[in-house]
């Protein structure tokens, strides 16, 4: 019994560790997203006001 509880312990620890690490890789991923969608809407800015 306490064999088996000790794998719960360890595997819900991994479950835990993975789902953060999920968590801060797409945190990132959308962090970089946003980025480069700024620059691309600061371009088309900057060509409308080039074409006025």
């Amino acid at each position: 019994m306490q064999q088996t509880i000790e794998r719960y312990q360890k595997y819900n620890k991994n479950v835990q560790v993975n789902s953060s690490n999920n968590n801060k890789l797409i945190e990132q991923r959308n962090s970089q997203q946003m980025e480069y969608e700024a620059a691309k809407l600061a371009k088309k800015i900057e060509n409308l006001e080039a074409s006025k």
